[in-house]
Formats: structure tokens, C-alpha cells, sequence
């Protein structure tokens, strides 16, 4: 049992002398005179130095911090930061005053970190880093980095300060400062977000020149990170250093890149696709056709890291390096999804302003010819990884219905997923990599001619359909629901890819969604309509294959046939797009039906007529109107429907 003199916090004796009182310490810290002030700070940094059972004590730890005098504080830093002052004196304060804040900064109670007393310091931290030897540098970016990711105070003190060069300076050489500066961006609170994206902007193209000179790998993966993360509103538009970061990532892929500079450069040049667009692609993939060049090295590297590591993926599923595993490679499917976008536009231009039968110099189609042949390996092993998945998912649970699929396994080395279709770190419907090979393999399938890929995907069918039925859909939302109607889009294409579609009750999983988008459609909702749209184009695609309608595909007409027109004398675009084409879609399944079949579906085509006539009234775009006037004239002109 501890002594009864143990008192207040006072440790009690161990193998060194016993440390000072609290009480000692904190009449010290309240004297008048700087000096009786400087010896008790030094007892206070000696006294949590050695005694555990203090620094665990929050009452003693809040009381002997709220008797340090903030202003002498002040004084200890100023002091040491100035050029001029005595060099052992101003040494002296400036490491001791950097210790007591950072040993706060750790100790204080949650609640007392966002006071004015911690956060008020951080302006002259900053100030001290360059006048600070590397130890006591060390010390200042660990408090700063404490503070500002303890509370939004602290971000927010940081985020003022007018000039972040001292800091920026170090940066080469202290990745610390790269963790401040993204708590402080990512995690701020600004409400004057144009100015912080131009301080931003100002920050990062200093980063970029202090970086000059070295492989800048943690540059890449700070920017990485940062523009995957930071508000939209507070991306810096068109900034300079773009092509600087981009001649860091050729110096990279040019000196046979490491693991770790290979998850930089991959994730740095993956979002900052995503951030700028046309104008990064440009920098990136220029000249990506020509053998020779850095581009071109760019691209194979990152479809090599594919194709490497997607046949040892699903076994490193609940492993510990998924995740970072799972991000590199969801950047290069990104990259690649961005590459091919890239060659369509470019083939596009280039064969608009020429006649001839290449429209790419001889050297350049034969580059192009094997960086297909490259891209059609990588992406049919891609297939084949979801495929292995899915398998996974669904092994030994033949009959089970899908949502019938999630349960846990506990072992020794923590609860898994029973099925591989989800990890435990995510959800598939959260897995940014399932997402990414779902966009590359829309975006490739849907221009590439070559059958062959497409017979390929069409074996995925059932797949597809699995992610797309509402039981998925609501685990993945409206962003997966899309890629898979870009895949059907190039699947459809080829016989096998209809066949398909229809043998999965893909027309009942499509005509479910599209008529429950149609119901819905008096809420304002742009992407729904869009998909809506995208649907009954597919839907379309497939009665246009059949010479006559099957009776069971008639029950979107009965449905269209119930639809209340909303009263808004201008829909929004969308909208107008979704019921043109849901009314070509229903014209085009009647007009296709058996005559025997139109005569019981004369009510339902005039009220089809009636609905394409309450919509003509509304103001619709030139296009729309005319092809809600073409389904009604196709209504109209059928002798059975018209009621002739």
C-alpha cells in the first residue's frame, strides 16, 4: 500500500532520488521570475521523464499544465528561435520548452487538446523548426503532428498560419511534415475553400522544388493520398507542378522501380488521372505509342504488375497486405480504364484529319497492335480472377440465396468471411478494385471488335447478373449497376453474349429495375434516369433480335401503360431521355407482338398514345420530342393497335 506522505501525485521512491513534489513544482512554475519558472519546467520534464505512474494521472497532468504560464512558453520558444541569441542559453530553452509541449500534447485528457492553451503554440513551433537542432526538430513535428490530429482546433491553427515554408523545407528529409500537412488539409475545417486551394496549390508546387534531387517517392505517395482524400472544392485547377510529379514518376519507372516506389508512382499517377483528367492524360500518355518512349515503359510497367499479381490475389484475400495490395492494383486498373479512354480519343482525332488506311505512322500501329494484344491478356486474367471469386463466393452454397452469404468464421487468427466475395477488411460492395475492373473491362469491351474477349465475358453472365439483382445492387449502390450495363453493352455485340443475358433471367432482372426507376421518377434523381435510360436501350438491343415479341416481355407495356405523367411543365433532361426511350421500347415490343396478341393490349397501347400526348405538352428537348412523337406514330399506324 502506498505511504500516506505519497501525496497529490507524487510518485513515489524508486531506485533513482524521489522526484520533486507537484506541489514544489507548481509554486515554482508560479513564481514571478523566469528563473524559478525555468527550474520548475525543467522538474516537470524530469519528473514525467521517470515517473509512469504520473504521466498516467490525468488530474496531476491537467493541474501542472494549467500552471505553466502560456506567455513564458511564448518567451522559451521566441527565444530560441531567434538567429541571434547566445547559442547554448537559446538551445537550452528551445529544446526544453518543445519537450514539455510534446509530452502534453501526448498526456492532456482528450477534452483539454482542443484548448486554446495547446493549439496557441503551434504558430511558433513552426517558427522554431529552422533554428532547431534535428533532434529538437523531431520533437516539434511530433507535437504538431499530436496536435493537429488530436483535434480540429489544432488542424485549424495549423491551417492559418500564413507560411509553411519552414516546415516545407525539411520535408525531403522528414515525412513527418507530409502528415501534417494532410491532417491539416484532408481534415480542416475552412469555410473559405478557393483560398485554401490556392495556399494549397502555393504549398504543394514548394514541396515539388524542395523535392528536386531525390526519387521523391514519398512525395508521390503523400500526393497519392492527398488528392484521393482532400474536399474537391480545395484541389488545386490546373496547377504547374502537374508535369514536375509526372517527370518524378518517369525517373521512377526508369531506374527499375522498388515495391515501394511502384505503390507510389501507381496510386500518385491513379488520382491524379482522377483529379485533372484530359490535362493529366495528355502529360502521361503523349507519345505512350512510340516503343521508346516513357509513356510507353509507364504503361507496360503497370500492366506487367497486373498481370503478375492478379493469379496470387484471391489466396492473399484476409491476409494483412490486401489492402495496400488491393489500392496499388485498383490504381492500375484506373490508370489502364484511363489509357484505353485515352487511345479511343486519340484514334478518334487522328482518323478524322487523315483518309489514309492507318491513320498512326507504321511504327506506332505496330506499337499499338501489341499493346492490345498486351491489354486483352491482362484483362482476360482479370476475368478470370472474378470468375475464381465469385466461385469462391458461392462454393458449397448451391441453393442459398444470395443475401444468405455473409456470415463470419471465427478462428484463431480473428473473424473471416466465410465466403471470399468479401474480405475482412471490406465488403465486395466496398472493394474499390471490383469496381475499377468492372469500369476497364466496360470501357474495353464496349469498342474493341475482337470477339473473342467478348465470348469471354459472356461467360460471367452469371456474375454480372449477381451483382446487378437488388439484393446486390443495395450492398453496392447505383456505382456498380452501370459498369455492368457498359459490360452487356460490348457483350451484347456478339450472339453468345444475348443468349446469354436471356438464359440468366437478364431480361427479368433489367425489366424489375428499369420499371421500379420509372415509378420512382417523380424524385429528382439524374442518376437513376440515366441508368433508366441505359436499360431500356439495352432492352431495346434485345427485341430488336427477335422477330416476335414474347407474350411474357409485355408486361412493361402494362406497366408503362399505369404510368402517371408528372405535372412539371419542364422535366429535367434525364428525365425526358428516360421516357422516350421507355416509350420506343414499349412501341417497338407491341408493334412486334402476334396479332392475336395486340388485340389485348389495345387499352394499354392507347393509353401509351395518351401518355406520349400529355408529355408533348411539356417542354422537351427537339430530340426527345420527336422520338415520343415516333413511338406514338408507331402506335398509331398499327392496324390492330390503332383500332383500325
Amino acid at each position: 500500500m502506498a505511504s500516506e506522505n505519497t501525496h497529490r501525485g507524487q510518485p513515489a521512491q524508486t531506485g533513482a532520488p524521489q522526484a520533486a513534489s507537484i506541489d514544489t513544482i507548481e509554486q515554482l512554475l508560479k513564481a514571478k521570475d523566469d528563473t524559478s519558472r525555468f527550474v520548475g519546467l525543467a522538474l516537470v520534464k524530469s519528473t514525467l521523464d521517470t515517473s509512469e505512474s504520473l504521466r498516467n494521472d490525468e488530474k496531476v497532468i491537467t493541474s501542472l499544465w494549467n500552471s505553466i504560464p502560456s506567455k513564458f512558453l511564448d518567451r522559451l520558444l521566441k527565444t530560441g528561435s531567434k538567429p541571434g541569441a547566445r547559442q547554448n542559453d537559446a538551445k537550452e530553452m528551445l529544446d526544453l520548452a518543445v519537450a514539455v509541449i510534446y509530452n502534453f500534447s501526448i498526456l492532456l485528457p482528450s477534452e483539454t487538446k482542443s484548448d486554446q492553451k495547446l493549439v496557441g503554440r503551434v504558430p511558433l513551433l513552426v517558427d522554431a523548426i529552422l533554428q532547431s537542432s534535428e533532434e529538437t526538430s523531431d520533437i516539434i513535428l511530433k507535437a504538431l503532428l499530436t496536435i493537429v490530429s488530436a483535434s480540429p482546433e489544432g488542424r485549424t491553427a495549423f491551417a492559418a498560419i500564413e507560411d509553411w515554408s519552414p516546415l516545407i523545407e525539411i520535408a525531403p528529409k522528414s515525412p513527418m511534415v507530409l502528415s501534417i500537412l494532410a491532417w491539416s488539409w484532408v481534415y480542416g475545417q475552412y469555410e473559405d475553400k478557393k483560398t485554401m486551394s490556392l495556399r494549397v496549390n502555393k504549398a504543394i508546387e514548394s514541396l515539388v522544388a524542395s523535392y528536386k534531387g531525390t526519387d521523391a517517392v514519398t512525395l508521390l505517395d503523400f500526393l497519392a493520398k492527398l488528392l484521393g482524400r482532400l474536399n474537391p472544392e480545395v484541389i488545386p485547377p490546373n496547377p504547374r507542378w502537374l508535369g514536375d510529379v509526372i517527370k518524378f514518376v518517369r525517373g521512377l519507372t526508369a531506374s527499375k522501380p522498388t515495391a515501394v516506389s511502384r505503390e507510389a508512382y501507381t496510386n500518385c499517377v491513379a488520382n491524379l488521372l482522377v483529379a485533372y483528367q484530359e490535362p493529366a492524360s495528355k502529360l502521361i500518355f503523349t507519345d505512350s505509342l512510340k516503343a521508346s518512349s516513357q509513356s510507353h515503359l509507364l504503361i507496360n510497367l503497370i500492366l506487367i504488375d497486373i498481370r503478375a499479381s492478379l493469379p496470387t490475389l484471391l489466396e492473399k484475400l484476409n491476409t494483412p497486405e490486401y489492402p495496400a495490395l488491393s489500392e496499388r492494383l485498383t490504381s492500375a486498373l484506373i490508370i489502364l480504364s484511363f489509357f484505353v479512354n485515352y487511345l479511343l480519343e486519340t484514334f478518334a482525332e487522328v482518323t478524322e484529319e487523315t483518309s489514309a488506311p492507318s491513320p498512326f505512322p507504321q511504327d506506332e500501329a505496330m506499337t499499338l497492335l501489341k499493346v492490345r494484344d498486351s491489354v486483352v491478356e491482362t484483362l482476360s486474367l482479370l476475368m478470370e480472377y472474378l470468375r475464381d471469386r465469385w466461385d469462391a463466393a458461392i462454393a458449397g452454397a448451391q441453393g442459398l440465396h444470395p443475401d444468405a452469404r455473409y456470415g463470419e468464421s471465427h478462428t484463431v487468427s480473428g473473424s473471416l468471411k466465410t465466403l471470399a466475395w468479401d474480405s475482412k477488411h471490406e465488403s465486395a460492395s466496398e472493394d474499390r478494385l471490383l469496381l475499377a475492373a468492372l469500369r476497364v473491362l466496360s470501357d474495353w469491351l464496349r469498342e474493341d471488335d475482337s470477339p473473342g474477349l467478348r465470348r469471354e465475358a459472356t461467360g460471367m453472365m452469371d456474375l454480372l447478373m449477381d451483382l446487378y439483382q437488388p439484393s446486390s445492387a443495395a450492398r453496392v449502390g447505383i456505382t456498380t449497376r452501370p459498369l455492368v450495363l457498359g459490360i452487356l453493352d460490348g457483350i451484347l455485340k456478339i450472339d453468345e453474349g444475348i443468349e446469354a443475358l436471356l438464359e440468366h433471367d437478364g431480361w427479368d432482372v433489367l425489366k424489375r429495375d428499369l420499371l421500379k426507376i420509372l415509378s420512382d421518377s417523380r424524385q429528382d434523381d439524374a442518376l437513376e434516369h440515366s441508368l433508366g435510360q441505359h436499360i431500356a436501350v439495352i432492352l431495346s438491343e434485345l427485341a430488336d433480335t427477335r422477330t416476335t415479341t414474347p407474350e411474357d416481355w409485355l408486361d412493361i407495356v402494362t406497366a408503362v401503360a399505369a404510368y402517371d405523367v408528372p405535372s412539371a411543365s419542364q422535366p429535367s433532361l434525364p428525365l425526358q431521355h428516360l421516357w422516350a426511350d421507355v416509350l420506343q421500347l414499349s412501341a417497338t415490343l407491341l408493334s412486334r407482338a402476334p396479332p392475336g396478341v395486340k388485340r389485348r393490349y389495345v387499352h394499354s397501347a392507347s393509353a401509351l398514345t395518351g401518355i406520349a400526348a400529355a408529355m408533348l405538352k411539356k417542354k422537351l428537348e427537339d430530340g426527345v420530342r420527336h422520338d415520343v412523337a415516333d413511338a406514338a406514330a408507331i402506335l398509331d399506324s398499327d392496324p390492330v393497335l390503332g383500332g383500325r
